[in-house]
């Protein structure tokens, strides 16, 4: 039998492909219905099997998204009305995407952030890359982790990175809309 390495809390890739023809509300009605489960990861082993075999970010067609939560737990704000995310958006072409999904995914792993998050996003659209770091509850101290994500994904300050609560994302059915600016 081989060795493996534990972690210290399992996690399940997901995938959710953007339905066609629908107004918002339908959207979020049917955004359940379409969240696909890719892989369940117990063991470091897992998480590099399913990661070599997913599609890089880049490669992801427009309006589908690539989820990584913790286990039992779904990728969806009615599951933590009371949590909220960091957001960033980064250009297809800047040519750090790639590498910025699997900062975001190994930072989730080693719990860089804190145990409060619960997941990380990535969504594709035509020209950029949005993605979402999510906690289950709200946290006192986001300029923090916001700083702390710009030294992970060596950003500068000039790039926006939002906050949003997802209660709010519930009433207004928007991932970008009333969000804050983080400093």
């Amino acid at each position: 039998m081989s060795d493996t390495h534990s972690l210290t809390c399992s996690w399940t890739f997901w995938y959710c492909p953007k339905p066609k023809g629908q107004d918002k509300v339908q959207l979020s009605l049917s955004y359940e219905q379409h969240l696909v489960p890719l892989s369940f990861i117990k063991t470091a082993e897992d998480f590099i099997s399913a990661y070599t075999f997913l599609r890089r970010i880049t490669e992801i067609p427009y309006g589908c998204n690539l989820l990584f939560f913790k286990e039992c737990s779904k990728p969806m704000w009615e599951s933590w009305p009371d949590g909220g995310c960091w957001i960033l958006k980064a250009k297809r072409a800047n040519g750090h995407v790639d590498k910025y999904w699997e900062s975001l995914l190994l930072a989730c792993l080693d719990n860089t952030f804190s145990e409060k998050v619960v997941g990380v996003v990535a969504s594709a659209r035509s020209s950029e890359v949005i993605f979402q770091v999510w906690v289950n509850e709200g946290i006192e101290n986001r300029d923090q982790v916001c700083a702390l994500l710009r030294q992970l994904l060596r950003l500068d300050d000039s790039h926006p990175i939002y906050y949003k609560w997802h209660r709010l994302s519930l009433f207004d059915l928007s991932t970008m809309k009333n969000t804050i600016v983080c400093n």
